[in-house]
């Protein structure tokens, strides 16, 4: 990421008993008898500040004579202690440190289901000794970054580093990055994020020492902070030990809300429910309506990235003090949060389930098998079932649950539904049933447990009230778990979701232990064009011709691609990394690592109804929220997989450092040794914008691919004619402003905020742009592009020579800042109602004014 001093050249800124007398006779959803139907940046140098342009400031309305603070709608003031909390936070962001925990999660996860043992006769015991195995594995990384951070305290404590200037402080603390070989790349990613964490820490409390001074009495703040960030070298670790093997409990809540309260001074509910925040600046509040969202994943690894960044904050805000906390004292001692270990239970549970039911003798009752496995489905939930006791539904599911199962409950009648199976095309995902006699089982363990997920999403908390009503709901939601799980030839043609493709849902892997995920029995072949490749959307808002051009290298922009598409179904515990880590027969997954999980994209309705027209209906449409990460995905969310003949993820080499030289305490200068030059994704072209309310400016970062940028780049060299550039650059824009400014939820979106006390913060700005975003996106579009080709008409030489330079460099991509000053648009998203449609008329009439500054970065430049 490029400082903020850095890029002052081109005015850029910081960025879910029993009923007495319940009769209930369902309708089945199967047939009566089955159908003989079937188928076969790294940052880079200041290139320059290119340009300033000029505009007249439209008189517009008349500007009240009130100060902004007064208004009908009182805007809250913010302490200072909260606004430097907010400040410091913000600063301490890096994508890129919650890419390396989730890499390491992904790491430690792989691991562990590698030492699975599929029929260990003590779960608990297996899993202790995994957990050992873990923490051995990573004490090579614990021991490397103490001693990091202990070498930069020792050093660090000779130098005075608040007479120097900003450039001889990064000297200073590059001297500190991270050359050793560790037993993975993973653990060296990590270990170069915690000395990045390390650096950045040091200078903000250099840049604001009297702020921090304040704080921490006359204790030399760096090296109170080097020691702290060691502190919570170790607590980190083991959260992501634990959460590799989703051993934190249901009801762990990360700390990084609690501490985000503590200097705000909101309650959770106000936090949660304020549409105040953005991905970047609020990651703790966003954290905690994560965890609270029963339809989601439980947690993520972002958030265990979020409460590091929080409570490195909290020591810079409030000094020594800031440990007394309980809670965080609790997370520097390591203690584990109470709680079960639910996701385990229900792993258990369901492995349990499915052997039992296939074991049962013919015309066995089946309600006590079911009556378990719902009671360990339920906590995993994490609902609160308040008008009635839990025992009761319970039992009440159970009930209704195993009549309506029975039929394919006992030894006789599991060969019609294996037989019906193998009809489904296992066979062409490699999957044989003839030796799985549990096959039956895991169909019904699937259906039972969709049941139970689908009524506590869909069915109101008054319909545990009357037995008749829970009965109707219980009814609706088997058979849509029935279509999902069963094979098609059993299920009444009006319910079957793909009548074209006559495939099933299959719990995976096959093999004994935990099930991961589900993958479709049929293996669509398609043909992707250059149209539908632009029109299709990924996670982030990317385009799958983004995607295919950038990140695999192929031409899908300029002709069309023959591919396969595997499909696969998100279940509780879940993650993408899982998924492709089992996945060993589809070429191009099989791995746990970022290149093989970041292709899986969203099967939602758009997509399917490109890629799989007639079975459209195996898509499924989630929330917004569930389209930004690939680590925040819902239960039930499917995905796909486009298996390209040849087809390999994009790497580039990561530039080494040159070698430096580093000064031991004593003076005597000796060789350290540049950093290996290790690999890294392609980066997609990808658009990230900040609101600065402190500046009152939007900044536009439009960062290009390297095909891209290299494509602009020829086109340069070329004297191509303005129009031509402003067309390419013009594709990401328009499509980047529209996602971004919609108000939905987005990490592209960056909010900076009021500072002085005396300043009120502006209030509902994410339900401002819901409002009034596109048109917004509408009018930023328009200023951009004509402020730009007035400059490029007249100065395109000097524009291509930066540019083509910035394109030469090693750096993969180039990005594009351009910073708009256009006050009336913050007036707009902080105005009161009555005022907000009579000032979008004006902007919409006469266009947004104002000045217009572009920069020209190597590499990728996103805040």
């Amino acid at each position: 990421m490029a400082s903020e001093r850095d890029q002052q050249s081109g005015s850029v800124g910081g960025g879910v008993g029993e009923f007495a007398g319940v009769t209930f006779e369902p309708e089945s959803p199967f047939l009566s008898e089955p159908s003989d139907a079937q188928e076969g940046g790294p940052e880079g140098r200041n290139v320059s500040a290119l340009l300033s342009v000029e505009a007249p400031t439209a008189y517009g309305l008349l500007e009240s004579p009130f100060i902004t603070q007064y208004s009908l709608e009182e805007a809250p003031v913010e302490s200072m202690d909260a606004s430097f909390y907010r400040d410091i936070l913000s600063d301490l962001y890096e994508e890129g440190f919650a890419e390396a925990v989730t890499d390491l999660v992904n790491e430690l996860a792989a691991l562990a289901e590698d030492r699975f043992v599929a029929e260990h006769p003590d779960p608990a015991a297996q899993r202790a000794e995994i957990e050992r195995y873990l923490e051995s594995y990573l004490a090579p990384l614990e021991r490397e970054a103490v001693a990091l951070l202990d070498n930069m305290a020792q050093e660090l404590s000779q130098h005075d580093l608040y007479s120097m200037t900003e450039m001889q402080l990064d000297e200073v603390l590059d001297r500190f990055e991270p050359a050793t070989q560790l037993e993975s790349p993973v653990f060296e990613e990590f270990l170069k994020k915690i000395w990045g964490k390390a650096k950045a820490a040091v200078k903000k409390a250099v840049s604001t020492a009297s702020q921090v001074v304040r704080k921490v009495g006359s204790v030399l703040p760096h090296n109170i902070l080097l020691n702290k960030i060691k502190g919570l070298v170790r607590p980190l670790l083991r959260r992501v030990l634990r959460f590799a093997i989703n051993k934190l409990p249901a009801n762990f809540r990360p700390l990084a809300q609690q501490v985000a309260r503590r200097f705000l001074g909101e309650t959770r509910d106000e936090l949660v429910m304020s549409e105040e925040f953005s991905f970047l600046e609020e990651a703790p509040v966003l954290s905690e309506a994560r965890a609270e969202d029963s339809e989601a994943t439980v947690l993520t690894p972002e958030m265990l990235a979020d409460e590091f960044d929080a409570l490195l904050a909290g020591y810079m805000t409030e000094g020594e003090d800031f440990e007394r906390d309980p809670a965080v004292a609790s997370y520097l001692l390591g203690e584990e949060p109470p709680g079960a270990e639910v996701q385990a239970q229900l792993e258990q549970a369901r492995d349990e389930f499915s052997r039992q039911i296939s074991q049962l003798p013919a015309g066995a009752d089946p309600t006590p098998q079911v009556q378990e496995f719902v009671a360990a489905i339920l906590p995993a939930l994490r609902i609160a079932i308040r008008i009635i006791g839990r025992q009761r539904v319970v039992d009440f599911l159970a009930g209704l649950v195993a009549n309506l199962i029975k039929g394919f409950v006992g030894q006789q009648a599991a060969p019609a539904l294996s037989k019906a199976l193998v009809d489904t095309g296992l066979k062409l995902i490699s999957l044989e049933t003839a030796d799985d006699p549990r096959a039956v089982g895991d169909v019904l363990a699937a259906t039972v447990e969709e049941t139970v997920e689908r009524l506590v999403q869909e069915a109101p908390e008054q319909a545990f009230e009357d037995e008749g009503v829970l009965a109707a709901y219980v009814q609706e939601a088997f058979e849509a778990a029935v279509a999902s799980n069963f094979p098609p030839t059993l299920v009444r043609p009006e319910l079957r979701k793909a009548p074209h493709s006559m495939g099933m849902w299959v719990l995976m892997p096959r093999r004994r232990g935990p099930k991961r995920y589900k993958k479709y029995t049929r293996v669509f072949e398609v043909t992707v064009t250059p149209q539908m490749a632009a029109q299709i959307t990924t996670f982030g808002g990317q385009t799958l011709r983004s995607f295919l051009v950038d990140q695999l290298g192929l031409p899908a922009d300029k002709q069309d691609i023959k591919a396969k598409v595997h499909l696969y179904e998100n279940i509780r515990g879940t993650t993408l990394s899982r998924i492709s880590f089992h996945e060993r027969n589809a070429p191009g997954l099989g791995s746990h690592r970022r290149h093989a999980w970041m292709q899986l994209h969203p099967l939602t309705p758009e997509a399917a109804g490109l890629l799989i027209p007639r079975d459209v209906g195996l898509s499924v449409r989630v929330p917004d929220r569930f389209l930004v990460t690939r680590n925040m995905v819902q239960v039930g969310q499917r995905f796909y997989f486009l298996e390209i003949p040849g087809a390999k993820v994009v790497m580039r080499p990561t530039p080494a450092a040159p070698a430096r030289r580093a000064a031991a305490p004593g003076g005597v200068v000796t060789p350290v040794p540049a950093p290996s030059a290790a690999a890294t994704i392609a980066r997609p072209s990808q658009l990230n914008v900040t609101l600065d309310f402190r500046a009152r400016r939007i900044q536009v970062f439009e960062f290009l691919s390297d095909a891209d940028s290299q494509s602009i780049a020829q086109k340069l060299r070329t004297s191509a004619p303005a129009s031509a550039i402003m067309t390419a650059l013009k594709v990401h824009l328009r499509i980047g402003l529209e996602t971004i400014l919609s108000g939905r939820p987005s990490r592209a979106l960056r909010i900076v905020r009021e500072v002085p006390s005396e300043q009120a913060l502006p209030v509902g700005v994410v339900a401002a742009l819901r409002w009034v975003g596109q048109k917004l996106a509408k009018m930023l579009l328009q200023f951009i592009v004509n402020q730009f080709l007035k400059y490029l008409q007249n100065r395109a030489r000097e524009f291509a020579a930066v540019f083509i330079a910035a394109a030469d460099d090693p750096s993969d991509g180039v990005t594009v800042i351009f910073t708009a000053e256009v006050g009336e648009v913050f007036d707009l998203l902080t105005a009161p109602l009555a005022r907000r449609a009579a000032i979008l008329a004006g902007l919409l009439k006469s266009g947004l004014r104002g000045v217009l500054s572009v920069d020209v970065k190597p590499g990728f430049v996103g805040r």
